[in-house]
């Protein structure tokens, strides 16, 4: 093979990315007529077909399987040194990146990162949302409206990693309960009899609370423990609201715990009971090989290690030092009123 045109390489990693001729075309700036011709070169220059209509979509044949990771290495690297012809400069990026957050972070991971770039970054723009389904993200990621997943273990289809690259950039431990600081069962300290016995709210997204079991049941679960009953909420800030007037526990990270700390100072935290094996949670980065090599989106890559990799700074940025958690919290002398939790149990 001599002389080949690394054009032809994009186009082929293009046509794998997103399963339709007519969208290449449109990705590469060029017409239909010269994806066909220049998929037409590459067979030829291959003596394989490489990528072939299967049903509703394309596969790629086995020759096409061996070559395609070293042909999107090379386009990689090809595109990087075309990018890299001028040194990237986050303070004149003008660049839109998506993020999807998965909802165990709360509001202090898209805080810290947005924060950055304001600061470092002034003209980027920088769009998070709460990640979806995986599928629907994986495919986000495919099709370009999605730059960055990030979540606790992600899991990843079969076949998925022929177009995506994921790195894990921590762990968060489960370490803490919040509750009102009015609860009038729960005091300086907390038995595993007493959590079993309360009601517990837990927050996930309707997308995300059907996809796995929640870690904590599964935890206890697997020490012969009860199921806790648990009603799930929306959003952080329902459970905080939630929190502070009803009865209800929610167990929480450290950085969560600061954060609905410092949301309300109507409730505390304390650690969960000791003796006992509570989860974490492994936090990987999802993105799709043509990034790999783009400036802007090694920043942004760079920025969010900074941010997922340590949860006590984390915590930290988002709730200020004076927001460490505390292993007790001394009732307010003036009582709160208390209203009524109308969800029903999970």
């Amino acid at each position: 093979m001599k002389n080949i045109d690394i054009k032809l390489l994009d186009l082929l990693c293009t046509l794998v990315d997103c399963q339709n001729p007519a969208e290449a075309a449109r990705r590469l700036d060029i017409t239909p007529s010269a994806v066909s011709q220049s998929m037409s070169r590459l067979r030829e220059t291959f003596g394989d077909p490489l990528h072939v209509r299967q049903g509703a979509g394309y596969e790629l044949t086995p020759l096409g399987h061996q070559v395609i990771g070293s042909v999107a290495e090379i386009v990689g690297l090809w595109k990087s040194l075309q990018e890299n012809t001028v040194p990237f400069a986050p303070c004149e990026s003008d660049a839109h990146l998506v993020v999807a957050l998965h909802d165990t972070f709360g509001d202090a991971a898209p805080a810290a990162l947005l924060r950055t770039a304001m600061l470092e970054a002034p003209w980027m723009t920088i769009d998070t949302h709460v990640r979806c389904s995986t599928q629907q993200d994986i495919s986000a990621l495919r099709d370009g409206s999605l730059d960055m997943l990030c979540g606790p273990m992600i899991e990843l289809p079969d076949g998925a990693m022929r177009d995506l690259r994921f790195e894990t950039v921590g762990r968060f431990d489960i370490t803490h309960v919040c509750v009102s600081a009015l609860h009038p069962r729960i005091n300086r300290s907390l038995s595993m009899a007493q959590y079993l016995a309360e009601s517990h709210l837990r927050v996930a997204t309707a997308a995300s609370a059907g996809e796995a079991p929640d870690p904590v049941d599964a935890g206890l679960w697997r020490q012969g423990l009860a199921k806790r009953r648990c009603s799930t909420v929306s959003s952080w800030a329902l459970c905080a609201e939630l929190l502070a007037n009803s009865e209800r526990l929610t167990t929480v990270t450290r950085h969560q715990a600061c954060a609905l700390t410092q949301a309300d100072p109507r409730i505390r935290a304390l650690p969960l009971p000791q003796g006992h094996d509570w989860p974490s949670h492994t936090v990987q980065m999802v993105w799709h090989e043509r990034t790999n090599h783009s400036p802007a989106h090694r920043w942004l890559r760079d920025k969010l290690r900074s941010v997922l990799g340590a949860p006590d700074a984390l915590a930290q940025r988002f709730a200020g030092d004076a927001a460490v958690v505390p292993a007790t919290v001394q009732r307010p002398r003036h009582a709160i009123p208390s209203i009524a939790l109308v969800a029903s149990n999970a």
